[in-house]
């Protein structure tokens, strides 16, 4: 239990640097996607598109592989 604990402390945690990152440079697709990792979020995936102006492969990839 004291492991699944730990775990997502450090899930929280990198999802909060993420989070802080994203409010000094919210335009960075490379963070969104890596947010999108950490939570599983499609929506992530889709800002990333966003703002790369669909030009990130590697958001591309990833919201195709969760279709």
């Amino acid at each position: 239990m004291a492991c699944l604990n730990s775990q997502l402390d450090k899930k929280a945690a990198v999802v909060e640097l993420i989070k802080m990152r994203l409010s000094e440079t919210p335009n960075d697709p490379r963070l969104w996607y890596l947010l999108g990792d950490v939570t599983n979020s499609d929506a992530c995936y889709e800002k990333a598109l966003e703002v790369s102006n669909d030009r990130s492969a590697r958001a591309k990839v990833t919201d195709l592989c969760c279709l």
